[in-house]
């Protein structure tokens, strides 16, 4: 089967240091009309959020992968791996329109929810007591719910003074620090845009399928571990 796009698959490290599998996919962005969606900087966000509050973070699971894509446009999606190719079936991470449109069905769905700020996945929510806290947290799962949304329990912070935010570690006083994860401590810093273009490639079942198989068979990505390389 041959295919008129085809990208090709880079492997990353993710904040715990397990393998992540992106795709590059500039020259498909290079042939795309940008989506816009406009939201604020990380910094003016966490700004926003009131001094003496106790806050809680939660991030939504495979936002992106959330939205599925026409069936028609799911060729310029293909990629090369060592297991074969594959192609996507929703959004992928890294393409030209993905962020923004994620974004703008998301803060469609939380516009009238008070006492949060939200930046792509994550979002912060604050109250005074963590009995509020407790109380608008059920809120929020239960819109998230209703609207198809799931969230990552691992990533959960509940109730607390400090908290990670997109980037940032917010306290009861202000301005926010920026956050340093250890892994990139000690790294070059990227000097070209090329290097940081990628996008993520989710274990979730149905989010792939493969270029030869049947069109709407879906499949989990490999299961192998596979070895660093550079993104250079």
């Amino acid at each position: 089967m041959t295919c008129s796009w085809c990208s090709r698959m880079v492997v990353a490290a993710k904040a715990d240091g397990s393998p992540r599998c992106t795709v590059h996919l500039q020259d498909l962005n290079r042939h795309s009309v940008l989506q816009t969606h406009h939201v604020q900087s990380p910094f003016h966000l966490a700004d926003r959020v009131p001094q003496h509050t106790i806050k809680t973070v939660t991030y939504a699971w495979n936002g992106y992968h959330s939205i599925p894509i026409n069936a028609e446009d799911c060729h310029l999606t293909t990629f090369i791996t060592p297991w074969g190719r594959y192609r996507y079936r929703v959004a992928p991470q890294g393409f030209l329109a993905s962020g923004d449109g994620y974004s703008l069905r998301f803060d469609a769905i939380i516009s009238d929810f008070p006492d949060k700020v939200k930046c792509v996945d994550d979002t912060l929510k604050w109250s005074f007591s963590i009995e509020d806290s407790f109380f608008q947290l059920c809120r929020w799962c239960d819109l998230l719910y209703r609207n198809d949304v799931t969230l990552t329990p691992k990533k959960l912070q509940f109730a607390q003074d400090t908290v990670d935010f997109a980037g940032l570690t917010i306290t009861h006083k202000h301005p926010p620090k920026l956050q340093v994860h250890r892994h990139n401590q000690g790294l070059p810093h990227p000097n070209r845009h090329i290097q940081r273009q990628g996008m993520v490639w989710t274990g979730e079942s149905g989010s792939l399928c493969l270029c030869h198989g049947p069109p709407n068979e879906a499949i989990s990505p490999p299961s192998k571990t596979v070895q660093l390389i550079c993104l250079g």
